[in-house]
């Protein structure tokens, strides 16, 4: 049996600065990722496949393939998600953490290989009298989307278990669409990407050119006069990708696109494809991303906005957005090697990627904005349901962005309590990371190699300790050990991790005279929950005051909070006045003591208010 693979394989690619590690060569130990593993593997991948169930598109299938005569049900894509969720499972498979999930996984392949045509084409949805419309509206049908995400959990599928049944079928879908949008065919391509990436990833593993020059196609056709999808800035076709400086469309979208591009400039080496990405992230950045990594501003068209339109209560930030943050950046850091693209990584998985998700793994958050009232609950399942297989899929796979190498030694990206076995490496990390900056790691391999600690950019000060002494280690960037190692040789690495406050650029207007708190890689929030008989959207922390943190193992599972003093008004303004005048101001405030908690840990609780963005009260 083949041991699980890299989350990508640009390891061989010829433009990779950093080759990923195979999943297999890193295990999580008892800390916060494996927690968060646990409560997918435990509950939410049996969850998902009750809801998948339940809602229609396991049935689907059968469906499709004559086995069934029940009424289709749910979306036009709605394979996507079935395949999302294989992807995870496969992943789980890989390193032998739900080996009860094999008959479900088992059972389901054999329902996508009965429903496959002859001639490779595969949608549960365009059957029976809705053949003929296959192909037929590339806007949003979303066929070669869900193609994409085939092929995705087919390649994951085949490293984390060694089969090539599913791989089969993906290839025979994967040659359908060559000849439909290949060379000889359509210059076309679908209005939400994502076979881009994965086109370019069964490149990789099967080797195959066909499927690098299908992705590039794919990516060559947007933005073209005529347009292939009515040059809509939505779909990302107002103009060609090289030519893009702005992100702009559907979040989503755009950064699988930026993905896709990635993983093609790792294989071509195209300049100005590079050149483009580097504008875009600079763009997406430094003037469309909240404090919380999310990305998105809209509710219409699930958009980024202009720059600096980051509102808190109306924000998006789509779950699915911060995934693909993750996708785009964890390419570019292949690329570059520049460990900023890490600490953007970091902050989206901490914080607007984790919210998403509650602590048991079973209910889920679509948005995820940084102020709300009591109505913004978590939800078991939507009928749109691509982000709770996504967060599967990304949970079940995160320790595999831990590390990465390349010809002179390893780069470690993210710290919790995990250990690395390679063949030419083999490492131990202990550390109560996010909640303490004290890092340990034991070499547990002989060898002279570099070793790459990065230092993240929220860091204050940091200083690394080996057996030569102790230096200081500059945040934003890797601080670089060489040496010839013995086994037993220890680093430690300490992270100042003070309560800080943080202000924003006075061009976000919501946030002017506010106040957000991190710690770390944790962004915080204020909840009613945590805060009984303060209204918190309506306190403010007071200027100067001190943040203190404290360690509650019996809240949310265990987390640091933040304790902070403010003010709130005595009495509420009037419910039927928008306005008020000096006689009708309020005669005081009332001190309290505010209890701020992990932005991810939010709603976990009863029902209540929560903000980010504190105001700050006036002297």
């Amino acid at each position: 049996m083949k041991a699980a693979d890299p989350i990508i394989a640009f390891g061989s690619s010829p433009h990779a600065r950093v080759r990923p590690l195979p999943l297999s060569a890193v295990r999580l130990g008892d800390g916060f990722w494996s927690a968060r593993q646990r409560a997918i593997h435990e509950n939410g991948l049996w969850h998902g496949l009750e809801q998948l169930r339940k809602t229609g598109s396991v049935e689907a299938f059968d469906i499709a393939a004559g086995l069934s005569s029940a009424e289709a049900r749910g979306l036009v894509y709605r394979d996507s998600d079935l395949y999302k969720w294989l992807e995870a499972a496969s992943y789980a498979l890989g390193s032998r953490a739900c080996e009860e999930l094999r008959p479900d996984v088992d059972s389901i392949i054999e329902k996508i290989e009965g429903t496959q045509d002859s001639d490779g084409y595969l949608n549960t949805w365009f059957v029976g009298e809705r053949k003929k419309d296959r192909f037929t509206n590339l806007e949003s049908d979303h066929e070669i989307y869900c193609a994409g995400h085939l092929i995705q959990a087919a390649i994951a599928h085949h490293r984390a278990t060694g089969q090539r049944r599913l791989l089969i079928v993906a290839e025979r879908l994967a040659s359908h669409l060559y000849e439909q949008f290949g060379p000889d065919g359509r210059f076309a391509t679908g209005g939400h990407p994502c076979a881009e990436m994965a086109l370019a990833e069964l490149y990789r593993e099967t080797g195959n050119r066909r499927w690098l020059t299908l992705s590039q196609r794919f990516l060559d056709a947007r933005g073209q006069d005529p347009p292939v999808l009515g040059g809509k800035e939505y779909l990302l076709d107002h103009l060609p990708v090289r030519e893009q400086r702005a992100a702009a469309g559907h979040a989503v979208r755009a950064l699988y696109l930026y993905a896709g591009a990635a993983d093609i400039y790792l294989e071509t080496g195209e300049d100005t494809l590079l050149d483009s990405l580097t504008t875009l992230w600079e763009d997406v950045q430094t003037g469309k991303t909240y404090i919380t990594g999310g990305v998105g501003a809209r509710h219409e068209g699930e958009a980024f906005g202009e720059r600096y339109e980051l509102p808190n209560a109306r924000a998006y930030a789509e779950t699915c957005a911060a995934t693909a943050s993750v996708m785009w950046n964890w390419r570019m850091f292949a690329i570059t090697a520049d460990a900023k693209y890490i600490d953007v990584i970091e902050n989206a998985l901490y914080n607007s990627f984790l919210s998403g998700v509650s602590l048991d793994g079973t209910r889920y958050f679509y948005v995820n904005p940084l102020e709300c009232d009591a109505s913004h609950e978590r939800r078991p399942w939507f009928d749109c349901a691509c982000c709770p297989p996504n967060i599967y899929r990304t949970i079940c796979s995160v320790h595999g962005l831990f590390f990465a190498t390349d010809d002179d030694g390893v780069f470690v990206n993210l710290y919790d309590n995990v250990q690395l076995r390679h063949s030419e490496f083999a490492l131990r990390m202990t550390t109560r990371y996010p909640w303490d900056g004290d890092v340990s790691l034991e070499v547990q391999s002989e060898g002279e190699f570099e070793l790459r600690l990065r230092i993240p950019r929220w860091c204050g000060a940091a200083v690394v300790e080996t057996p030569e002494g102790r230096r200081e280690a500059q945040p934003g960037a890797f601080h670089r050990v060489r040496r010839a190692w013995r086994n037993g040789d220890r680093v430690l690495l300490r992270m100042q991790m003070p309560a800080l406050r943080v202000a924003a650029n006075p061009r976000i207007r919501e946030n002017r005279n506010a106040a957000a708190f991190i710690r770390g890689p944790i962004v915080y929030c204020f909840e009613s929950a945590g805060n009984p008989g303060v209204p918190v959207r309506d306190a403010c922390v007071n200027a100067g005051a001190h943040v203190a943190h404290d360690w509650r193992p019996d809240l949310l599972s265990g987390v640091e909070a933040l304790t902070t003093e403010g003010r709130v008004p005595r009495s509420c303004f009037s419910a039927q006045s928008a306005y008020f005048g000096p006689e009708q101001a309020v005669e005081s405030d009332r001190a309290v003591r505010l209890t701020a908690v992990p932005y991810f840990a939010r709603a976990n609780r009863e029902p209540g208010e929560m903000i980010v963005w504190m105001p700050i009260a006036e002297k």
